[in-house]
């Protein structure tokens, strides 16, 4: 299948939202927060793919990693909106919100599934088509020229929790920044084990010069960064493990694209 990046699912989204009659804002990249009304959800968007096994039954899936953020979204009072984006079909996959958050973190990678037979109905309709699973759970399928009246009434949709509890109150000062800091923000400080080998890299400065690093096609551009920031570890550190490192940088950047 066909695939938009998330930057511009996020636009058609907002395209959309912006079309319609609803207020909205939008805050962070992904995950974000939307504003709908007086609601504030947790969302993150992924292009929806093919299953890479047989796939008689038409099945389709987007999978999460396991990060850190999800941590605080799962505790927080927002419900969480996992939205899967059909390109072919111009279609919303949005999984149900409370089993969705349920899940979050709870494997290394998680898959969520749709069928390709629900998104062609919701295109051919122009309608929000409910998809039952073989698990018993079950998703809805939206046309993008649905998505903004769908996410003014979820509540007909799906069951979520009292309103109280992601609603802004009358009179209430929101900040959407502050609240995107607040959920979205990770840790800075690289994880270093007992033996002080590096095994996860955080720090924002060197991930950037990193990712500009990999773009310059340079041989080994990566490692000078490496070896410049972690002068005190290459005496501790093998060669597989500087990789490994850049390994898991390169396809968390790869799920996020």
């Amino acid at each position: 299948m066909p695939r938009l990046g998330r930057k511009k699912i996020k636009a058609l989204l907002e395209e959309h939202l912006n079309n319609s009659s609803c207020q909205y804002g939008i805050g962070g990249e992904n995950p974000m927060l939307l504003v709908i009304e007086d609601r504030v959800f947790t969302i993150f968007l992924k292009p929806i793919g093919d299953v890479c096994y047989e796939n008689e039954n038409e099945s389709t899936r987007v999978q999460l990693p396991k990060r850190d953020y999800f941590n605080k979204m799962k505790v927080s009072k927002r419900p969480f909106l996992l939205m899967g984006f059909d390109l072919e079909n111009s279609v919303f996959v949005v999984w149900n919100p409370s089993n969705t958050k349920e899940r979050l973190n709870t494997k290394k990678n998680l898959s969520f599934y749709c069928r390709l037979s629900a998104q062609r109905e919701a295109k051919k309709k122009q309608l929000p088509v409910r998809c039952n699973l073989a698990n018993g759970e079950f998703v809805w399928v939206v046309p993008m020229t649905f998505i903004a009246e769908f996410l003014m009434y979820i509540e007909d949709y799906f069951v979520l929790p009292d309103a109280c509890d992601y609603k802004i109150t009358e009179g209430e000062v929101y900040s959407i920044v502050d609240e995107c800091q607040e959920l979205f923000s990770v840790d800075v400080n690289d994880v270093i084990d007992e033996s002080g080998k590096v095994v996860a890299i955080k720090n924002p400065a060197i991930l950037k010069e990193l990712k500009v690093a990999r773009s310059s096609g340079k041989p080994f551009a990566e490692y000078d960064v490496l070896y410049k920031y972690y002068e005190d570890k290459k005496s501790i550190m093998r060669l597989s493990e500087w990789a490994q490192l850049l390994n898991a940088i390169n396809t968390n950047d790869e799920n996020e694209s």
